[in-house]
């Protein structure tokens, strides 16, 4: 960010510092300027004034050690649950017991048991890194979804350019009492965010779609 820039307030794109009015969702910058600080509206209408300016701002985890965002509300923060990885533990596990058994029954000799394990070994272990290091963040500003084990890779995108949510369950998802939920928005560089593996994720779709209704609303955007 360059000295004569700075973040929208409203979507935290960044701008130029003297700008009046936000290019990238189009809010009034005076008005924020000259508004005093106090707490959301949105949450003073549903709580109450007086309740709102006695409550916290929860800080938003973020992907640098020791920053946070103290004016968004975290809906979700962490990897997905490993019970997705149901099926590719027990097929790691088949793999060790099949050369285990070969080995004590003399068919090969304990090497294949050794390289049994080891092979079942790598595919858990691959299986449980790639839920563990894919990291799901969800405030009421963005929303964001960092993976890779070696490499990592980020996808972000801001609430108000988010344009539809839907809500699946697969027959393994409701035996472990998982789900997905997936975003489309307007970002051409993720127009698609996908989010597995959620415990709870019921209570997480329907909070995600009061926050882009209400993000919507408030800045008059009219997705198509």
């Amino acid at each position: 960010m360059l000295a004569d820039e700075t973040e929208c307030p409203f979507c935290a794109e960044v701008i130029k510092a003297k700008a009046i009015k936000c290019k990238h969702c189009g809010s009034d910058l005076s008005v924020a300027a000259a508004a005093p600080a106090g707490p959301d509206p949105a949450i003073a209408r549903e709580i109450g004034p007086a309740a709102a300016a006695q409550r916290p701002s929860p800080a938003v985890p973020s992907s640098q050690p020791g920053v946070s965002d103290p004016a968004q509300d975290v809906l979700y923060y962490g990897p997905g649950s490993q019970a997705q990885n149901a099926g590719a533990f027990a097929f790691a596990g088949m793999i060790a017991l099949f050369g285990l058994v070969l080995s004590l029954a003399g068919a090969i000799g304990v090497w294949g048991a050794v390289l049994g394990l080891l092979v079942g070994g790598c595919i858990a272990g691959v299986a449980y890194m790639r839920v563990a290091y894919r990291v799901y963040r969800i405030t009421s500003g963005r929303m964001e979804i960092q993976s890779g084990i070696l490499t990592t890779r980020t996808e972000n995108v801001l609430m108000i350019r988010a344009k539809d949510i839907r809500y699946f369950q697969t027959i393994g998802d409701r035996i472990f009492g998982l789900s997905e939920i997936v975003v489309v928005s307007s970002d051409s560089s993720a127009p698609r965010l996908l989010f597995r593996g959620l415990k709870d994720g019921r209570r997480i779709y329907l909070a995600l779609s009061a926050m882009m209704e209400e993000t919507a609303n408030r800045h008059g955007v009219v997705h198509y």
